[in-house]
């Protein structure tokens, strides 16, 4: 994940790292939550998830200041 973090940087993205060891990862604990029906593609519960885990790391008001490469928006 390292690599992929510095990667991130090097382009000027933020990296949002969502992985969690089996035993704590909620994916592989509840698939039937977490996954549609033909268990492949995310459901809305895996949506919601990811939007929390993004909410808590990232600051939507910054985000939403901010143009396509991080700088901040003309008034």
């Amino acid at each position: 994940m390292r690599r992929l973090a510095r990667l991130a940087h090097t382009h000027g993205a933020r990296f949002i790292d969502f992985y969690q060891p089996r035993h704590r990862d909620i994916f592989s604990q509840q698939p039937s939550l977490y996954f549609a029906e033909d268990g492949v593609h995310p459901s809305a519960a895996s949506y919601r998830h990811c939007y929390e885990a993004l909410k808590r790391q990232v600051s939507l008001p910054s985000l939403l200041a901010a143009d396509c490469c991080g700088a901040a928006a003309p008034q």
